[in-house]
């Protein structure tokens, strides 16, 4: 537990975040309006880990070869997403794993090894220029805890990108 703002504990799971003014606050406990005004702080979400040093409370940089949410949700499809759905979700190491990224087929076998629920759903949208474009996004659903894949091409890449974050979150 750390110590901060007039002796209030902060636990596992709290958001906090680190103002200009080198004080750690809870994020629950700021208004929306003072979390945009508090520019230039670093701010820890669950899920970040943290490490005190002199006193200093500060994030720990990923380690290499982890994925953050970001770069997950911006993977394209290929040959490495393929090797971390083979190694990380399907638990193989192959030299040439399966296409799961790009084979429709190959990504149903992911989803039938994860043995979870699922929503996978094909959406017609428009572009600025006035343009229809087609996405997909896939959900998986493990009781309570959900795993969404954002925006994708296909519904292959939409299953491989949520498969990802869900052994990894």
């Amino acid at each position: 537990m750390i110590e901060a703002i007039a002796g209030e504990g902060i636990g596992a799971g709290q958001t906090v975040y680190f103002g200009n003014d080198g004080k750690l606050y809870l994020v629950d406990r700021l208004s929306s309006r003072e979390q945009a005004c508090a520019s230039g702080g670093e701010r820890i979400e669950k899920g970040d880990t943290v490490e005190i040093k002199d006193g200093i409370v500060r994030r720990k940089p990923q380690a290499a070869g982890q994925l953050t949410r970001k770069q997950t949700l911006s993977m394209p499809a290929g040959p490495e997403l393929d090797t971390l759905i083979a190694e990380k979700v399907m638990g193989i190491y192959q030299h040439f794993p399966p296409k799961y990224s790009t084979d429709i087929e190959a990504a149903w076998a992911v989803l039938d090894h994860l043995n979870c629920g699922v929503n996978l759903s094909r959406t017609r949208g428009t572009n600025s220029d006035s343009s229809s474009r087609v996405f997909w996004s896939c959900e998986l659903i493990f009781g309570l805890r959900r795993f969404c894949s954002g925006e994708c091409k296909t519904a292959a890449l939409a299953i491989c990108r949520a498969a990802l974050l869900a052994v990894t979150s």
